[in-house]
């Protein structure tokens, strides 16, 4: 049973494996991966019926592990939901017996979030049309969900802070703030698709990302460039500010050149198929990206990571 769409995109959610017994309850039990949420959520059911229940263990690591309640009101005794051998199971309050959710360790398997970040904001932009090719080789893909965020739908105003978001964290100064610092949260990995001003990126997008830090931090990125030279300038610029925000910007990256720029503005209906030959470009920086965001989510997801 696949996780619901606003459970997996419930910050509250991504990093912990929790069912709040109430919407002002913090999250309480540190996991990693968004399949354990869904064998509960197998277990349980997608609703949610008993909200008082919270992972105490990790259900991968560690023989699977085992659940307990924190809510009396909601579910009754400990232990509701253990291990056996390679099995998670669950006992109900109020219902003889168990159910089993299977084989948990050869069905279940971490579902990541890649946030397409379109860092102009121009009305006019060229940025809408790879977009369209992006949304339209990526979002058909089981291995990964895919989320566009538009730097439109967040207007922020110049960065005054008094405060720099690296020492004041996620303590956010207005909701607008919070709401794009929560966007980004919740992404396991980024794609940036940047144009390249005068050998330099958006100053929206600059804007943007310098309201934020911790959201950043330890997660990959790749990029998708157009303008003069393919925004080659502008995507090496970008690897450097990554840096800084502590992420893993990678070597492969897809560059849009002016003469697939100039077909694409004059194809009398536009469609993706016009970038049909960046194609294999895109696959290549894709698969290493899935494969570095992989592999920082488990290193963030460990507990003992300091």
């Amino acid at each position: 049973m696949a996780v619901s769409e606003d459970r997996r995109r419930d910050p509250r959610l991504e990093r912990f494996l929790v069912l709040p017994s109430g919407d002002d309850q913090p999250p309480v039990a540190p996991v990693g991966w968004r399949q354990q949420l869904e064998a509960l959520e197998t277990v349980f059911g997608v609703d949610g019926a008993h909200p008082g229940l919270r992972i105490a263990d990790e259900l991968i690591s560690g023989g699977l592990g085992h659940a307990e309640c924190v809510d009396p009101d909601n579910c009754h005794g400990s232990d509701l939901i253990r291990s056996e051998g390679d099995k998670l199971v669950a006992e109900l309050p109020g219902e003889p017996g168990r159910q089993e959710a299977g084989d948990i360790l050869g069905r279940l398997r971490p579902v990541l979030l890649i946030q397409l970040i379109i860092g102009s904001t121009r009305p006019g932009r060229f940025a809408d049309k790879p977009v369209a090719w992006l949304v339209d080789r990526l979002s058909q893909r089981d291995d990964f969900d895919l989320e566009i965020l538009d730097l439109r739908d967040h207007p922020l105003a110049f960065y005054d802070h008094a405060l720099p978001p690296a020492r004041a964290q996620r303590d956010y100064p207005s909701e607008d703030v919070a709401r794009f610092g929560r966007a980004i949260d919740r992404a396991d990995g980024f794609i940036i698709v940047t144009s390249e001003y005068n050998h330099g990126y958006p100053a929206s997008l600059k804007n943007a990302m310098d309201h934020v830090f911790p959201e950043f931090n330890r997660k990959p990125v790749t990029f998708v460039g157009y303008g003069n030279v393919g925004g080659a300038r502008a995507i090496e610029q970008l690897r450097l500010v990554c840096v800084e925000f502590e992420m893993a910007p990678l070597r492969h990256a897809v560059h849009i050149l002016p003469e697939l720029m100039m077909a694409a503005r004059q194809a009398d209906a536009f469609t993706p198929e016009v970038f049909a030959s960046l194609d294999q470009r895109l696959e290549t920086a894709v698969a290493d990206l899935l494969w570095w965001t992989a592999a920082l989510a488990a290193r963030r997801a460990s507990p003992s990571l300091g």
